[in-house]
């Protein structure tokens, strides 16, 4: 009694292939999610010009153009004194030789003119980037800024931002500035030549934040091109190595399904935190740099969700289950009909012409 509770034992302990395949499927799904970010991080963060085709969609967004144009009012407004230009002007028309009383009116009218003159280049500012011409320069100030943040996440000597400066990363404003000088002297706002060149940067992230962002940027331009096709050797491996493949490979492919879901939703709360880091930023401006910088991401997620669900239904119906057996009997019985059907109607076509006289 005693050898064959011993033998029951012995035949219970899990094999040496279980616990290999069950390992090697255990790493592939874990890498699963992993790959996949790595290999859009990857795309999408270390080629520019994958990341300006990417971002260059938003010069037509409203909320972006909005925001846009509100920074770059306060950009001309920090560098050139309006109200001191439009006084100067006035004082130079009533230096002339004005009367006392036009002199006064001119004077009572300074306010006037500098609020007439903001309104003025608010108006052309926002009419400028809601046209064709300011997709070309968006674009080139996507690639400037790009380019400048590889650099420093690659600690690139020529690259403007250290991690060691208390600066930013983010968007510079001053090529779209001067363009927009041309622009402005064009509709008549022949002072907005002075404009110095602006340094003024619209915020992505802090320079504290280099750091970390200089060693996930190695480990992604490292794994973004292998780590997927190491996730698939592992999945591969295991379901070889298990001993009912066919049903380890339906049950690993709805498995990796479900991950892919819970990373969508990962990327769905990040976009809260995302709001919150890129403060004073608009929430809705924010929004749409966020979803349209995480878009190629969930694309790439639904894509290898739909290749693991339609995976998880092909093994299900070569599987050994009942259910999967009786289908595939339907299956042929319904094609054998079909086929059937035909054949039928031609035998009763013909009965019929032999029973004409």
């Amino acid at each position: 009694m005693v050898n064959d509770d011993h033998s029951s034992h012995v035949r219970r302990r899990p094999r040496p292939r279980t616990i290999l395949a069950a390992s090697l499927l255990t790493i592939g799904v874990l890498l699963a999610p992993v790959s996949v970010v790595a290999a859009w991080a990857n795309v999408e963060i270390t080629d520019t010009n994958s990341f300006v085709a990417n971002f260059a969609p938003l010069a037509r967004d409203p909320t972006v153009q909005a925001y846009l144009a509100d920074q770059i009012v306060v950009a001309i407004n920090e560098s050139i004194d309006i109200p001191r230009l439009t006084s100067d002007a006035i004082d130079g028309i009533t230096g002339l030789g004005t009367g006392p009383a036009a002199t006064a009116a001119l004077n009572a009218l300074k306010g006037t003119a500098a609020q007439g003159v903001q309104h003025i280049i608010q108006d052309i500012v926002s009419r400028y980037v809601a046209s064709d011409a300011f997709a070309v320069t968006w674009a080139k100030a996507l690639r400037l800024s790009h380019n400048q943040i590889i650099a420093t996440l690659s600690s690139d000597s020529d690259a403007l931002i250290s991690a060691d400066e208390p600066d930013t990363i983010g968007l510079p404003l001053g090529p779209i500035v001067e363009r927009l000088k041309t622009v402005l002297v064009e509709k008549g706002v022949t002072f907005a030549d002075k404009i110095p060149t602006v340094e003024k940067t619209i915020v992505i992230a802090r320079s504290e934040s280099v750091g970390v962002a200089r060693a996930a940027y190695s480990i992604v331009a490292a794994a973004g091109t292998w780590l997927p096709w190491l996730a698939l050797v592992f999945l591969v491996a295991g379901v070889l190595a298990a001993r009912r493949r066919i049903r380890s490979a339906a049950r690993t492919a709805v498995i990796v399904a479900i991950v892919m879901v819970l990373l969508d939703a990962a990327i769905g709360l990040g976009r809260f935190a995302f709001l919150g880091a890129v403060k004073p930023m608009p929430a809705e401006t924010a929004g749409s740099l966020y979803d349209q910088f995480v878009a190629g991401l969930t694309g790439a997620i639904v894509a290898v969700a739909g290749f693991a669900c339609i995976a998880a239904c092909i093994a299900w119906l070569v599987g050994p289950l009942r259910a999967a057996r009786r289908f595939r009997a339907f299956v042929v019985a319904s094609a054998a009909r079909l086929r059937a059907s035909p054949r039928r109607r031609t035998a009763v076509d013909r009965g019929d012409d032999d029973d004409e006289p």
